[in-house]
């Protein structure tokens, strides 16, 4: 491999019967954002679902014309809201992420993972598939241990997963729960 910046327009990149160009392989990106009742509570000037579906947004604008992007809540239904799409389809998308803003219900993130998991598995023209869940890390009591089972059985299968936390303190309970993924 080599780096992209040295290579174009080199007399080592002529001699090889190959073209540098830049490229990045696509990818699937499945956003989980949690919309369960304690979502509804304020952080700053705004309440935590509203901070969670302007972090998907810059999740979306961060992807390439190449690549899949799913939108799920996060409640008891783990309801999609998405199915991977083309980040072409933007207005599609931003549709779908601003279509949250109903909070309730509670936290359980094996269910959702198992779901999104499924979902991008499916999806076999991408390199590389993540799950990034949006949260404030108020999770409904027992998911831990079967949570982290499942994050181990999908990173077996080249998954990786995110927890971005909305409104989380250093140290706090919810912080703590959420570094032992």
């Amino acid at each position: 491999a080599y780096n992209r910046s040295d290579m174009y327009g080199t007399t080592y990149q002529s001699m090889l019967p190959v073209e540098v160009i830049n490229y990045t392989p696509p990818v699937a990106v499945m956003i989980i954002i949690d919309a369960s009742g304690s979502m509804s509570s304020y952080f700053g000037d705004d309440t935590k679902l509203a901070w969670a579906r302007t972090g998907a947004s810059a999740c979306l604008d961060s992807l390439s014309e190449r690549d899949y992007i799913g939108v799920m809540a996060l409640n008891s239904l783990y309801d999609l809201v998405l199915p991977l799409t083309r980040r072409t389809q933007d207005r599609t998308i931003r549709d779908a992420i601003s279509s949250i803003d109903e909070t309730g219900g509670g936290t359980i993130f094996s269910e959702a993972i198992n779901r999104a998991g499924t979902l991008l598995k499916a999806q076999t023209d991408v390199a590389r598939r993540h799950i990034i869940i949006v949260t404030d890390g108020a999770v409904s009591g027992g998911d831990e241990e079967q949570y982290l089972e499942n994050i181990t059985n999908l990173n077996k299968e080249g998954i990786t997963l995110s927890v971005v936390g909305i409104g989380v303190e250093a140290g706090s309970e919810e912080a703590n729960q959420m570094q032992v993924a």
